[in-house]
């Protein structure tokens, strides 16, 4: 098996190993990093002529690229040492690349008795058909891969339905509970209003009881006040009547003081004398031998 290995810093490669006469030769090509869409262009020479165009398979577990070298570049008649070139090409189907080449050195040797030269076209149909295998394998793979991506593609689409069903759910879980801590609170603030409102009830019905015994109070207080009046009305009759009275006796009693007074009667001289203090009318008369003084009326 001859060898090439590519860096990112060079786009061609030389493969040593190759003599003159060999057959059976495998190319094994690392570091290109493509993987399918992969021809190798075979010439002896590097520029002008044609190049035989063979297909290459991409190796997952040595991560590398295999091709069979054409035998019948390997029995040029030569003395000399020559060289064979391979260029890497991509081509996709709408566009194609050469974007790598191996330079192949051949060492050229005398040419054995008994070479056959039809076995390295024996090996070439063997390969062939063990590419056309792979190659089918490859495509039977691709295809199951595609199905498979579909599916897997389907399986993402039908999760992602499942969960933006989910995710609905749950909001609308959301919104139910919500609605449902609404409605706790709402009938908590209602069953407060109503014990509030209970317990204003009961409140008014204390003030309004207050307010009875306060009007009961007030109307006795009234019936009291009015009893009191008509006590204090009658006594006020009464000491309106004893103040008519009082100025009644008053006035009998300023006429009796201006019409009362004193008389009193002396003997001067042998002779009766009388004097009084007020304007007193009185009758003298004699009875039964004695003198007898009265007052007029």
């Amino acid at each position: 098996m001859i060898s090439a290995k590519f860096n990112k810093d060079s786009n061609y490669a030389i493969a040593p190993g190759l003599w003159q006469w060999d057959y059976g030769q495998i190319l094994q090509v690392s570091g290109t990093g493509i993987t399918e869409n992969i021809e190798i262009h075979f010439s002896l020479s590097v520029v002008g002529g044609e190049a035989e165009v063979l297909i290459a398979v991409y190796d997952d577990e040595t991560d590398s690229l295999r091709v069979h070298i054409p035998g019948h570049f390997l029995v040029k008649t030569s003395s000399t040492d020559y060289r064979l070139y391979a260029f890497i090409y991509v081509n996709n189907g709408t566009d194609g690349e050469t974007i790598y080449k191996i330079i192949l050195p051949i060492k050229a040797r005398p040419k054995p008795i008994d070479y056959d030269d039809t076995a390295d076209d024996a090996f070439n149909a063997t390969l062939a058909e063990a590419v056309q295998q792979v190659n089918d394998a490859k495509e039977s793979a691709q295809t199951s891969a595609s199905e498979a991506r579909q599916s897997a593609d389907e399986a993402f689409e039908s999760a992602n339905r499942s969960s933006e069903l989910a995710e609905e759910i749950e909001s609308q879980v959301a919104v139910a509970v919500s609605s449902a801590e609404s409605a706790a609170n709402s009938a908590t603030q209602a069953s407060e209003s109503a014990s509030n409102a209970n317990q204003s009830a009961n409140n008014a019905s204390s003030s309004a009881n207050s307010a009875g015994q306060s009007a009961t109070s007030a109307q006795t207080s009234a019936s009291q006040a009015s009893a009191s009046a008509g006590t204090a009305n009658a006594a006020a009759t009464s000491a309106s009547a004893s103040a008519a009275s009082a100025y009644a006796d008053a006035e009998r009693a300023e006429q009796a003081a201006a019409t009362s007074g004193y008389l009193w009667f002396y003997i001067e001289d042998g002779k009766l004398y009388m004097d009084r203090t007020a304007n007193t009318q009185v009758d003298f008369f004699m009875r039964d031998g004695k003198l007898y003084v009265e007052e007029r009326a």
